[in-house]
């Protein structure tokens, strides 16, 4: 028999991830026990490769800065000590407030040696922050200075002021200036980080795989933040199961454009690919989000060889609207949407275009972003998430009203779909939070309604929350949407629920054309309403707008959708 520490690539089907899985322990698989042991551990395999590279505004054919495996590990120890210095350790927790930068990497993984990383989104207003810091019992603030980010800098002030006093220190890019208060030191990121060895950490970090390493906030955007403790073990497994799964190597150049913040980000797409060697390729502080990256993407993938990029569905949708003639694209070899559902026809196109298949994933933040991906090596289903990761088991299954496990759902039956595994949270930083996810001991509630075929392919049918009843009858949005897509004129869709006194809810779309394109509503209401086998599933309305409002991450902002649509607003029809 074969050891069973070495890697098993060429997962195609459910029955590879069940050999896997009979064949050793995934102990005897995991090549860390905690994170920055796996870290170390790569940079030493690879200490000469390049493993980070950045472009300062996203530019394709501007000056890039680059750091090796050997480079990148130095920085991080440089903060790591620093944050020792000051008595940070265990289970306090270090908040970066970052756009995506290097120092955002240095930041994220030098906290994880000796404390917790508590990313958060930049975009955030001051009472949001404030309240991260607070429940993440951040005693320490990693962000921009007033010289590189005067607006950052001010909300960063007033979010330090409004967390109850528990920030003790902040980092600033740049140098700091006036605004903090008095209570809290102030130092230049550089300076202090200069002031500490990088060729060795000054503490023994720790190996317990269950310790806490990071608390990510989930996407919610009004109430107090939830912020999911993802363990040292969480996050390894994760990143294992990226190499098996993905074939990540050496020779692999992964583009970043999603945000630093989010887990996707840093854990399937940057720790992933980073312990096996991979190189790692900012696109600017702001990502896909930035016009220069979206419209010089492909000659980036050109100049810089990529192998592979993750994108949210509307990013996808948004790079067929850019040009690929001249650009050499047989670098690519593997791209992944996740986020949210990803329209077939969007799918279909991108194939057709530029021919990269698209793995598409699915996760939540609690179970540290991924549950289920296409094969790389099997059979894709368009439309499925693909199949289970190995050694974490997920079902779909009946549940009563207090969200509480009844049953299991049979093959092919839709029901709520739960995981369990290597992958789950600890819980939330809140832990009265926490029990009301679980809807049985181990098994995680994801929210989402889906199903799971006979070769256990899992497909999705909506989040529960986003089910429309109309006089009885549940919609699922995707469907609907899925109908939007494939009229030739629209780019982008998404359907929503607007209030109505006698139907309950009622199914209202909104649309974006794509360029060059002419129709109305009501064209693109009849086509819509051809392609659907439930007229009642029909929408009642339908408003063109010149583009779609989007969370910070980039996925449909649906919240103010239903604002919209609440509001009967109709802007240009």
């Amino acid at each position: 028999m074969s050891d069973p520490t070495t890697t098993t690539r060429g997962v195609a089907t459910l029955a590879d991830i069940e050999a896997m899985e009979r064949s050793a322990p995934l102990e005897a698989r995991l090549p860390a026990d905690a994170v920055w042991q796996m870290l170390e551990s790569a940079s030493e395999r690879h200490a000469g490769r390049p493993a980070l590279s950045f472009l300062p505004t996203g530019d394709p054919d501007e000056a890039v800065q680059t750091w090796t495996h050997a480079q990148l590990l130095m920085h991080c120890r440089c903060l790591a000590n620093w944050l020792h210095a000051q008595g940070v350790q265990g289970e306090v927790g270090v908040g970066v407030l970052l756009p995506n930068l290097p120092q955002t990497y240095f930041a994220l993984f030098g906290s994880q040696a000796v404390a917790v990383a508590c990313p958060i989104s930049p975009t955030m207003g001051p009472g949001g922050i404030a309240g991260i810091l607070s429940a993440g019992q951040c005693e320490v603030l990693v962000t921009e200075g007033p010289a590189r980010n005067p607006a950052l800098w001010q909300r960063a002030c007033a979010a330090v002021a409004q967390a109850h006093g528990g920030v003790r220190h902040v980092l600033a890019l740049g140098g700091g200036g006036p605004g903090m208060p008095a209570s809290v030191g102030v130092h230049d990121f550089d300076l202090a980080c200069a002031a500490h060895a990088g060729d060795r950490l000054d503490f023994t970090p720790t190996n317990d795989p269950h310790a806490p390493t990071a608390r990510f906030h989930t996407g919610g955007t009004t109430g107090a933040p939830k912020l999911a403790t993802q363990t040292q073990r969480n996050q390894v497994y994760l990143a294992w199961c990226m190499g098996e799964l993905v074939d990540f190597g050496p020779r692999d150049v992964v583009l970043i454009g999603l945000p630093l913040f989010h887990v996707h980000a840093v854990i399937p797409l940057s720790m992933g690919p980073l312990i096996q060697g991979g190189h790692l390729v900012i696109l600017g502080p702001q990502g896909f989000r930035h016009p220069a990256v979206m419209q010089g993407f492909w000659r980036i993938v050109e100049r810089f060889g990529a192998t592979c990029f993750s994108a949210v569905p509307t990013v996808h949708a948004g790079l067929l609207q850019v040009s690929t003639v001249g650009a050499r694209l047989d670098s690519l070899r593997v791209a992944f949407s996740g986020s949210a559902p990803l329209a077939r026809q969007v799918a279909q196109d991108v194939q057709e275009r530029t021919g990269l298949v698209i793995l598409e994933g699915y996760g939540l933040t609690e179970g540290t972003c991924l549950s289920t991906l296409s094969p790389l090596h099997g059979p894709r289903r368009i439309g499925s998430i693909g199949l289970r990761l190995p050694y974490q088991a997920m079902k779909a299954a009946r549940l009563d009203e207090a969200g509480q496990w009844l049953a299991d759902c049979g093959i092919g039956e839709a029901g709520s779909l739960l995981i369990n595994g290597p992958n789950v949270f600890a819980g939330y930083a809140d832990a009265t939070q926490t029990d009301a996810v679980f809807a049985a001991p181990g098994w995680l509630n994801t929210g989402d309604l889906g199903r799971c075929d006979a070769d256990g392919y899992f497909w999705i049918s909506g989040r529960a929350k986003d089910l429309i009843k109309r006089s009885g009858h549940s919609i699922d949005p995707q469907g609907v949407e899925e109908a939007l897509h494939a009229d030739p004129a629209i780019a982008l869709a998404a359907v929503v629920a607007r209030p109505d006194a006698r139907a309950g809810e009622l199914p209202v779309a909104f649309v974006t054309l794509k360029p060059g394109a002419t129709s109305d509503a009501a064209q693109l209401l009849a086509s819509c309403r051809l392609r659907l086998d439930d007229p009642v599933a029909t929408p009642v309305h339908l408003t063109i707008l010149p583009q779609l409002p989007m969370t910070a991450v980039g996925k449909l902002d649906k919240v103010a959708l239903r604002a919209l649509a609440a509001a009967d607003t109709d802007p240009l029809n």
